[in-house]
């Protein structure tokens, strides 16, 4: 018999003209395979998160702890900018999948 292969609640693959990264259950696995190479990186657990995390908890906690650490905005892990650059990619590929087009940014 052989074993079950682990289940992927989510998994977002990017194909750009150095490589291609998967990232895999919002955090917990990032895989980056590129181009020129046939050396993989491979990070687990990214963004403080540990495998059955709940990841939008662990990132909220961390905010908060910085926030009360008194963290100055310009330094908080994850700033708006950041989040609206992040918010962009989203809609840039909610429109690409919809319109089966190249969405550049």
């Amino acid at each position: 018999m052989t074993p079950e292969a682990p289940t992927v609640f989510e998994r977002c693959e990017v194909v750009g003209s150095k490589g291609r990264f998967v990232i895999e259950d919002a955090c917990e696995d990032l895989i980056f395979y590129p181009r020129n190479s046939i050396e993989v990186e491979s990070f687990k657990y990214l963004a403080g998160c540990a495998p059955s995390a709940r990841p939008f908890k662990s990132r909220i906690g961390a905010w908060v702890d910085q926030i009360e650490a008194g963290v100055k905005y310009d330094e908080v892990n994850g700033s708006g900018e950041d989040g609206l650059k992040v918010q962009r990619i989203i809609e840039a590929a909610i429109k690409s999948w919809e319109t089966h087009t190249i969405v550049d940014l």
